[in-house]
């Protein structure tokens, strides 16, 4: 999977669990990874929210396309006291 903005590209290896982040306006050639690097955790954290929530949303779409959430596990077991 990769998300990107007009600056920054971040991949997700979901076999390997491997992340790239890559800055294309410096590193156009994706040269130089910078996952895991404390200066661009911010980054890496808003590009990831921001496949989250893309991700939600097309659940969402393909489970109201074929008559609602129904079929959508709960979680409401997560706010129980």
């Amino acid at each position: 999977t990769m998300v990107r903005d007009h600056e920054w590209k971040l991949c997700l290896f979901h076999d390997t669990n491997e992340v790239q982040l890559f800055n294309m306006k410096e590193d156009p050639n994706e040269l130089n990874n910078l996952a895991g690097k404390p200066e661009t955790a911010a980054v890496s954290q808003k590009l990831l929210i921001q496949y989250l929530q893309l991700t939600a949303w097309r659940d969402r779409q393909y489970h109201m396309s074929r008559g609602g959430l129904s079929a959508m596990p709960s979680f409401a077991f997560l706010h129980k006291k």
